[in-house]
């Protein structure tokens, strides 16, 4: 029976570059995010059907120019905000109240700095770095990450978190051109097939670590060449010729040994913002 190959994401996790340069209570971030990464690492060790893929991109750079404040007589906040190389500055009104032990709402004590938030909620204080405030706070001022580089690790506890990285140097090289912030995006995929049996007319999917088509890791090189493809990242556009010439073997291969007719990603996210959109060179910005 021919089959349909299906690339599908499971979940994803988009770090901002900046917090990794950073310390939280005397503490390095990158370690931090080092140690919660190492279960990404146990999933790809214990899970073979999954594939850790990562996008490096570069949006709009943004930062608080002044106090976030309360309007008058109201529970909503006034966020200034300074946006892109241009400084363009913008205020976002959006409501932010808690509800304390009597059911009363009452406002959030709040500050920051540039970058940071501080909320001082009825049982906790939260620390979150801007990019992510705004999407808690569902703003969405329509920007996105544009990949620059796309590769694949069984190590996302090192690999680009530690900054010995070529594709992040350039596309760290490429964001000071451009006044952008970058963001590392962990993608965990998974791959499975389609299948209609011929004789009996019963559809059936299964995951190709069951019937090992290919082995995992001719399975991560697959998914990360798809999306080499799909976003022409800005610091591999001189190789995407080799590239292509790479995943159209893969491809042949999967068709006349596996009988294989079609691969498709999809990149598709219960909660769509801001912080998740991605865009490349060549299609575009897509939710």
């Amino acid at each position: 029976a021919k089959k349909h190959a299906e690339i599908c994401l499971l979940e994803t996790t988009p770090i901002w570059h900046y917090l990794l340069l950073q310390e939280d209570d005397g503490k390095p971030v990158r370690s931090i995010v080092a140690n919660q990464f190492a279960e990404y690492k146990r999933q790809i060790k214990d899970f073979s059907d999954r594939q850790l893929i990562y996008f490096i991109g570069m949006r709009p750079r943004i930062r608080l120019y002044d106090q976030i404040r309360y309007a008058r007589f109201s529970k909503k906040i006034i966020i200034p905000l300074e946006i892109g190389p241009q400084r363009q500055r913008v205020k976002v009104k959006v409501l932010l109240a808690a509800q304390d032990d009597n059911g009363a709402i009452k406002r959030v004590n709040i500050s920051n700095d540039a970058t940071m938030v501080t909320q001082e909620w009825v049982e906790n204080l939260i620390k979150e770095p801007l990019h992510y405030f705004l999407d808690k706070c569902g703003i969405d001022l329509g920007h996105s990450s544009r990949v620059a580089y796309v590769g694949r690790t069984d190590n996302p506890n090192i690999r680009a978190i530690d900054g010995n990285h070529r594709g992040l140097s350039d596309t760290l090289g490429l964001s000071k051109e451009t006044d952008e912030d970058v963001f590392i995006h962990y993608n965990v995929f998974h791959l499975r097939y389609h299948a209609e049996a011929t004789n009996t007319g019963i559809n059936f999917q299964v995951s190709n670590s069951l019937i090992d088509h290919i082995d995992a890791k001719s399975e991560a090189g697959l998914i990360e060449l798809m999306f080499i493809d799909y976003f022409e990242p800005d610091t591999m556009k001189w190789s995407m010729p080799d590239y292509r010439i790479s995943l159209r073997k893969k491809l042949l291969e999967l068709n006349e040994t596996y009988n294989v007719s079609a691969v498709t990603a999809s990149y598709d996210l219960e909660h769509v913002s801001s912080l998740y959109r991605l865009a490349g060179n060549r299609f575009g910005t897509r939710d």
